[in-house]
């Protein structure tokens, strides 16, 4: 369940080089030497993200022209560029579309390179092993729920499910089970068969029932002992995960504005208003007011940049990843307060979400 990168370089002592400090962290490696075999890769198989050579001498046309293959074919997973050019030379050669690319390493004498290709691919690729659920991520491999209570205190606190084998492995697969259909139901007897490897599809006693609730109970006390997350919602004898009640809040429409918790956008004239013990006005640049509007409309649901790109530009915008990067962390910038970030990033990915920002003093903006 480790991250696929596809490395594009028709030098296997760079690969070499490059795939050992990739596997060094526990990635899975794939190996192309063309542009052409690449995009050949990718077309039938996923990855997280590409590191490329820009100038392959064995190819039809070098790495910018796989990139810009990849993007007009709607496949935004993270690039990072090498080559043995300068950053700058290379804007010159190849223009816009070398904005393409998510990042540029140059080659340098040296290893140095080789950790910053890793670190900067790493730092973009959102795992296809985590289930994120703002405050949740599910770490599918080490079998650990990590819980950020930035909305309540200052911790991010890991909770061990167990592994295969252990007491707490049937705790880990009911989480994954909920977290994997976010939103829908999952019944007790579909729980049971899930947990237990020997149990008969076409019996679900009592005792079954009893065993799942105890289960359930104990996953409760786990992941939420403060109780105010309520992360696992009952109904009848069905469980379904939903997102917490403070990263869903009621999103309400008002002429040219939209409302979530305490935070206001005003779409005529670009600007957010925050409201805390002390108001605050931010102004924004008219990309940031439409990414806003996107992260609000869809509050407390996590989005990756692809998709967040997808809904900001749309499907065929070719309008680069890194332009959207540049666009993000400046509202980011802008909106975060010494006492609420309400646009929020998940470490160590590339995904974001909205966050309500609750009211002060039950005021309210004036309609508009």
């Amino acid at each position: 369940m480790s991250a696929r990168v596809l490395i594009i370089e028709d030098d296997p002592r760079d690969f070499e080089l490059l795939r050992g400090a990739f596997e060094e962290t526990e990635y899975e490696v794939e190996w192309a030497t063309t542009g052409e075999d690449g995009l050949t890769f990718v077309r039938h198989n996923p990855i997280d993200g590409a590191v490329v050579d820009l100038t392959l001498k064995n190819a039809h046309y070098g790495g910018m022209s796989f990139v810009t293959k990849c993007r007009q074919e709607g496949r935004h997973f993270p690039v990072v560029i090498v080559t043995n050019m300068t950053i700058e030379a290379a804007r010159v050669r190849y223009g816009s579309i070398f904005d393409h690319a998510d990042d540029y390493v140059e080659k340098e004498l040296g290893t140095d390179w080789l950790w910053k290709v890793r670190d900067k691919l790493r730092n973009k690729i959102t795992p296809r092993w985590m289930f994120v659920s703002p405050p949740y991520r599910l770490d599918r491999v080490n079998e650990l729920l990590y819980i950020d209570h930035a909305s309540y205190v200052d911790i991010e606190q890991p909770v061990s499910l167990g592994r295969p084998g252990s007491s707490g492995a049937p705790g880990f697969r009911v989480l994954e089970c909920l977290m994997g259909r976010s939103g829908a139901f999952v019944s007790k007897a579909d729980l049971h068969r899930l947990t237990r490897e020997d149990a008969d599809p076409e019996e679900f006693d009592a005792k079954a029932e009893n065993r799942i609730e105890k289960l359930m109970s104990t996953l409760r006390d786990k992941i939420d002992r403060s109780k105010m997350i309520n992360p696992i919602e009952t109904q009848g004898n069905r469980y379904r995960w939903r997102l917490p009640d403070r990263a869903v809040p009621e999103l309400r429409k008002r002429g040219g504005s939209l409302r979530v918790g305490g935070c206001q956008l005003e779409m005529e004239t670009k600007s957010l208003i925050i409201l805390r013990k002390r108001t605050r006005v931010v102004d924004l640049e008219p990309v940031e007011c439409r990414i806003l509007a996107y992260l609000m409309g869809c509050a407390g649901v996590v989005r990756s940049r692809a998709r967040i790109h997808e809904g900001v530009y749309g499907n065929n915008d070719m309008t680069p990843l890194r332009e959207l990067d540049r666009h993000i962390w400046s509202l980011k910038r802008k909106t975060d307060g010494p006492d609420d970030e309400p646009v929020r990033h998940i470490e160590g990915t590339g995904c974001f979400y909205f966050s309500a920002t609750e009211e002060a003093d039950g005021r309210t903006v004036s309609e508009s």
